[in-house]
């Protein structure tokens, strides 16, 4: 965080669950707050601004905050939704991409209308 100027918003920490994340932003908060004790200069960086947290959710911030204008109403599918979609597609035996191009079906088996 403070080696060779690098800004915290610079840095992505990843772990395999959100459990482990936590436990990951509590310690660092912890470890910078004794360290800010120590070191009066380091209190002006922003811990929080480090991006920690599964892989999944890191890519899936990473994709909204970068996202196409074009696509900006939708969202990635939840597992519930997603199986919903398989389950759907299956029963009725149909696309759920028909008339649709293939890079548009591409992005949509991964993304809905956000409900928001």
């Amino acid at each position: 965080m403070c080696c060779d100027s690098v800004a915290p918003g610079s840095i992505i920490l990843t772990t395999f669950t959100e459990k482990a994340a936590k436990n990951v932003q509590d310690r660092l908060s912890e470890a910078f707050l004794f360290l800010a004790g120590m070191y009066p200069q380091l209190a002006v960086l922003d811990p929080s601004d480090l991006r920690v947290g599964t892989l999944h959710g890191l890519c899936n911030d990473i994709l909204q905050e970068y996202r196409y204008t074009a696509y900006q109403n939708l969202r990635l599918l939840d597992e519930v939704e997603s199986a919903l979609l398989i389950h759907k597609t299956v029963v009725n035996n149909t696309s759920p991409f028909k008339g649709r191009s293939s890079a548009s079906s591409t992005t949509s088996s991964v993304t809905s209308p956000s409900t928001t």
